[in-house]
């Protein structure tokens, strides 16, 4: 198969960065397939759908945290390498990649001990409560024993895209976004394994993508080539690693801190319904372009100005939501759209029957 690559050396410059740039930005998309489509399967659970999407919410801190340091490493040692290889200087662009691999690894394996070991504090830490921790915990367990295949797709992936190879980049999220698709009914409808044959989905995805990764870096068409003689660790090259991929990590880090306190405080005051509408947020927020829902006004389109409301049954506003009535046409302005929790929860497959309404303003 002929793989394509852009050469920075030659043609149009705009040109050049709009065939890496286009395939990353897919790429990206593509990657929020992996929690949207699990979500959307878990919600369809019978009978547990909304207390297990609630469940799984609270783990997204947890991948998101383990993103950061893909991006620590990953984001920070491709640009080195890509300025290496325009020097010239092959050997130290192999020692590099090979040294961002092993940190990888390493810090993969201490992850992976650390939440294992700490899973039930940290769940409960995060927003957990004695009905959802269960479902978390089924989820979390299966997907940290993966996190040496995340860790390796989305951390090295970025040295295909820095040697000009945007397509083969793009396929390595499309293979694992579409097995993920696939897998998901398979194992949670198909063989009744719940939130854990969506974690067992999603990690087999993982380790397809990361197959795929090491197959081009370590084969003939890749430029530079991931060998064991480019692992031997230099602190050095380390240190400048970690300073320029410190802002992508800081920016994932930051954001599951976010996810943190905002799971824990609606959890102290508004219990596990509230943290399940705010897991089903966190995915409207993620896409690109939330369309409007045809019937239910204007979608809810950045979490950050999302304001959660108690119902009280003399609050006209919320009528709508409450007792079936459709509030008067002047309320349905854009950005003024109200959705119960559970509608919020029915758009995810979940059912919440006799659960209090809040509004989404």
């Amino acid at each position: 198969m002929q793989i394509h690559q852009t050469d920075f050396s030659t043609g149009n410059v705009y040109r050049n960065i709009m065939e890496v740039a286009v395939p990353m930005i897919i790429a990206q998309i593509l990657n929020l397939l992996y929690n949207i489509v699990d979500r959307i399967y878990i919600g369809r659970i019978p009978e547990i759908g909304a207390t297990a999407l609630t469940g799984v919410g609270l783990c997204f801190p947890i991948i998101t945290l383990i993103t950061a340091f893909t991006y620590l490493f990953g984001n920070g040692g491709a640009p080195l390498c890509s300025m290496e290889r325009g020097r010239g200087n092959r050997e130290e662009a192999e020692m590099l990649m090979g040294n961002t691999f092993v940190m990888l690894i390493g810090t993969g394996v201490i992850l992976t001990a650390i939440g294992l070991i700490f899973y039930r504090p940290i769940l409960y830490a995060f927003g957990a409560s004695d009905v959802t921790f269960s479902y978390a915990a089924d989820y979390i367990r299966i997907y940290l024993l993966g996190t040496l295949f995340v860790m390796i797709t989305l951390g090295m992936n970025p040295f295909i895209n820095s040697q000009g190879f945007g397509n083969t980049g793009m396929l390595t999220i499309l293979i694992g976004a579409v097995l993920n698709i696939l897998l998901d009914p398979l194992f949670i409808f198909g063989m009744h394994m719940g939130v854990r044959g969506a974690a067992l989905a999603t990690i087999i995805s993982q380790l397809c993508s990361a197959i795929w990764v090491l197959r081009f870096l370590t084969g003939k068409k890749a430029i530079l080539n991931l060998k064991k003689s480019a692992m031997r660790i230099s602190w050095k090259r380390v240190g400048s690693i970690v300073s320029l991929g410190m802002s992508g990590f800081f920016m994932a880090f930051t954001n599951s801190l976010v996810q943190v306190v905002c799971n824990a405080t609606l959890q102290t005051w508004g219990g596990d319904i509230y943290v399940g509408v705010m897991t089903v947020l966190n995915s409207v927020h993620a896409q690109p372009h939330a369309q409007p829902h045809p019937r239910r006004g204007p979608a809810v389109r950045h979490r950050q100005h999302a304001v959660l409301r108690p119902h009280r049954p003399e609050d006209p506003d919320l009528q709508g939501a409450a007792g079936g009535k459709r509030p008067p046409a002047h309320q349905h302005q854009a950005g003024q759209g109200r959705l119960s929790p559970a509608a919020v929860l029915q758009h995810a497959g979940g059912e919440s029957p006799g659960l209090p309404v809040f509004a989404v303003i």
